[in-house]
């Protein structure tokens, strides 16, 4: 059976209603890729996720979790010397994140086998553009690519973590790069690439790294596709994407 192996950061998401003098409304396991994983197990995938979180209790709740919802997390690296990622999430603020990381290199996961004819690689959000990922992440994603896997680049909203967003454009365009298809939305169209046009955004800066654009309007529930023709398959596991929804714990 094919398998989508999901990259991405995992964290733990502290919600308030109001304002962070109430009490907290919930928690859930978050991370952009977090999410799509939990979504893409939901649809009756079978999806492995390659991430990170230290040995403790925020660790293990959130590798629980998604164990327990059908994701495949016994590649993910399970760091002693840092704690996982925590954030504090309330409505109309910027969130709170709370991170503490050994000093060596992140993603020093155990390389689950590929298969070139079957496996889709889906990668993206705010780790796959950081130092402490690049070497392993890098390592990992060139045998992807030399596999011949099918990769879809989900580069997410991380204007909440970086000041400018050309400090990290060189990490967004070697993404890009090893991508099959990127899958953009009109707020992050504009936000990496100047324009909420897809055909724009090809045309002037994608096309020169990436041949396709899968283009999801809110409200849509099958993406646009802009550029080179797909496989249906790719298509597919984007409005699947497309459809996900928050875990609550």
């Amino acid at each position: 059976m094919s398998r989508i192996i999901v990259i991405g950061e995992c964290r733990l998401d502290v919600e308030y209603a109001a304002d962070f003098r109430s009490a907290p409304a919930g928690a859930r396991p978050s991370g952009h890729m977090t999410n799509i994983a939990l979504r893409l197990a939901e649809k009756g995938y079978n999806v492995v996720f390659l991430t990170e979180a230290a040995v403790d209790s925020v660790g293990d709740t959130v590798i629980d979790y998604l164990a327990s919802h059908g994701v495949d997390v016994s590649y993910a690296d399970r760091y002693t010397d840092g704690l996982t990622p925590l954030a504090a999430i309330c409505p109309g603020m910027t969130p709170t994140l709370y991170t503490s990381y050994p000093a060596t290199d992140g993603f020093d996961i155990i390389w689950p086998r590929l298969d070139d004819e079957e496996d889709i690689v889906v990668f993206g959000d705010y780790m796959t553009l950081s130092k402490r990922w690049s070497h392993n992440y890098l390592n990992f994603m060139s045998h992807v690519v030399a596999k011949g896997c099918r990769t879809l680049y989900v580069p997410g909203d991380i204007s909440w973590r970086v000041s400018r967003v050309t400090k990290v454009m060189p990490q967004v365009f070697e993404n890009l790069e090893m991508a099959t298809a990127v899958m953009l939305d009109p707020a992050t169209c504009s936000y990496y690439f100047g324009t909420d046009s897809p055909e724009q955004a090809l045309n002037k800066t994608v096309g020169y790294y990436c041949p396709t654009i899968l283009f999801a309007p809110p409200g849509s529930t099958s993406p646009l596709e802009v550029g080179k023709q797909l496989p249906a398959s790719l298509s597919s596991l984007v409005a699947d994407i497309m459809a996900r929804k928050c875990h609550l714990i």
